[in-house]
């Protein structure tokens, strides 16, 4: 049996990897199953979960063959991210964990961005989290019990 993984997409949509296939959200059926389509535009493959043991493939299959390393590296980006919001460690430094981590597969390792290029959405997600500086000396608010 092949292993579902979630991730997000680079918009914070919710993302599904299944037989090396990268899906995404694509609307909730009559039955109560979730349908994701696949990532890739024009590609006619489906997929549908929800209470059954096993997702189930739908349409007529897809258009351009598996990639499990594209998979693993959407998995890797989203724990990224994850980190850079939740930690005080620095972006550099998760990056390269991360990167340490995909060593043992050459074709992932050799597939995932360099640290400048995806610098900026790991910055802007973390800046997103934390609370504005201050820029008018109005906007610094001294507690009373100080």
């Amino acid at each position: 049996m092949a292993q579902i993984s979630y991730f997000q997409t680079s918009r914070n949509g919710d993302g599904l990897s299944y037989e090396g296939f990268s899906y995404r959200k694509d609307r909730l059926s009559v039955r109560g199953t979730q349908l994701w389509r696949c990532i890739r535009q024009g590609c006619p493959g489906r997929v549908e979960t929800g209470d059954l043991p096993n997702p189930i493939a739908r349409g007529r299959g897809h258009e351009h063959l598996p990639n499990p390393d594209e998979s693993s590296i959407r998995t890797s980006l989203t724990r990224l991210r994850d980190r850079a919001v939740a930690g005080n460690i620095s972006i550099p430094q998760i990056y390269e964990e991360e990167a340490n981590t995909l060593v043992s597969s050459q074709a992932a390792s050799a597939t995932l961005p360099v640290f400048r290029n995806v610098a900026s959405t790991l910055y802007r997600a973390r800046r997103r989290v934390l609370s504005p500086l201050p820029q008018t000396r109005e906007d610094i608010v001294i507690p009373p019990s100080l």
